[in-house]
């Protein structure tokens, strides 16, 4: 065992490195989200997904409001404009 700079223990006989071409596994959700979102608009939305928030709100228009419907049907999240949300949280 040695010691780092912090004094913490590192364990380094037990290190292993892999090395070679071994194929990244996207997430499925990811994946799937990728088909009609361009990648950085598609991991937005993942965690929406995976925090089980139930609203998206954003003004893109052109990709994730486009989609919306797909959105809602396939991951169960509401892509909504603020203007369109702020008239749900103001309804009575």
């Amino acid at each position: 065992m040695n010691e780092d700079a912090f004094g913490n223990e590192r364990h380094t006989r037990y290190r292993l490195w892999m090395m070679g071409n071994f194929p990244i596994q996207k997430n499925p959700t990811l994946r799937q989200l990728t088909e009609f979102l361009d990648e950085i608009d598609a991991t937005h939305v993942l965690q929406a997904i995976e925090n089980e928030i139930g609203f998206f709100i954003t003004t893109d228009r052109s990709t994730i409001l486009k989609h919306s419907d797909r959105l809602e049907a396939e991951f169960k999240v509401k892509a909504r404009r603020p203007s369109e949300m702020l008239a749900i949280l103001t309804k009575e």
